[in-house]
């Protein structure tokens, strides 16, 4: 897998989909299975629009859950600058439901450098995925 973080939609239907995000930092990679419902990925849209403003933004988003009650596993997404000159990074959590696989739960928690543009790009393809079922990629930092 490529440095970055990637959402695709591996199942939906008119209330909700199915999500498989995989994230990597070169070091570490995960991949976790989630329900959302489909306004989802817009929502994180919304919320990661126009990041950085400055160096004390921080973005914050979950996809799915982290209730071992509830089927499916979870993302937490947490955008934030490292510095005044705007580089910027994401914590990645993500948690995956072992009894879809048989196994045991697993959790993963690392970071990724981000670029601005990246974010703006990976904004625009998460806006356009609920429409025509594609994924959103957002390439890390060298």
């Amino acid at each position: 897998m490529d440095l970055g973080i990637d959402i695709r939609i591996i199942y939906e239907d008119r209330n909700m989909f199915e999500l498989c995000v995989r994230a990597s930092n070169g070091e570490f990679a995960v991949q976790g299975e989630m329900y959302v419902d489909q306004d989802s990925c817009r929502n994180l849209a919304r919320v990661l629009r126009g990041f950085p403003t400055d160096k004390s933004d921080i973005r914050e988003f979950e996809l799915g859950t982290f209730r071992n009650d509830h089927a499916g596993g979870g993302a937490r997404l947490r955008f934030s600058c490292l510095d005044s000159v705007g580089h910027s990074s994401v914590q990645v959590h993500i948690r995956n439901d072992g009894r879809r696989s048989g196994r045991t739960e697993a959790q993963a928690t690392f970071e990724i450098p981000v670029e601005a543009a990246g974010v703006d790009s990976f904004v625009e393809q998460l806006e356009k995925m609920a429409g025509v079922g594609e994924g959103a990629q957002l390439e890390a930092t060298a």
